[in-house]
């Protein structure tokens, strides 16, 4: 004999009474993108290599603090990155080949952005660690 059982459904439903979100930072690694520079002959303090274009140098006080990058994530997504004034180029790859407008982060993953200024015509090349800030430092 069949037995029918009447189809049912149920829903759990979740009303929050208080937002969550996770609040990421990123500082630049200055002793690796300093190595990356040296690499493409523009690591220097001051002057212009033969080409013209401005030496860089990466310095812990600086780009090295994480208070000095500004990052919009949403859901996950990082859609822009600024440093101090200056607008961040993201990019998918170590040798900044393939900029991109948006990345998914997560906690531990190495980002690549560049800055960039004009007279000299300067571009740094940086690299750094997204990490997790307690919500309790944010104010």
């Amino acid at each position: 004999m069949k037995t029918w059982l009447t189809p049912t459904a149920v829903e759990d439903k979740f009303i929050p009474n208080e937002a969550v979100s996770t609040c990421y930072a990123v500082a630049c690694n200055c002793s690796k993108a300093n190595e990356y520079e040296r690499r493409l002959g523009l690591e220097g303090e001051y002057g212009t290599n033969w080409q013209g274009l401005g030496y860089v140098y990466h310095k812990e006080k600086d780009c090295g603090t994480a208070s000095h990058q500004h990052l919009t994530v949403e859901k996950g997504i990082l859609t822009d990155l600024k440093e101090g004034n200056l607008n961040g180029q993201l990019y998918s790859d170590s040798k900044y080949e393939y900029p991109v407008k948006s990345l998914q982060i997560t906690e531990g993953k190495t980002i690549y952005w560049t800055t960039a200024m004009s007279k000299p015509t300067r571009t740094w090349h940086h690299q750094g660690k997204v990490f997790h800030v307690d919500d309790k430092s944010m104010s």
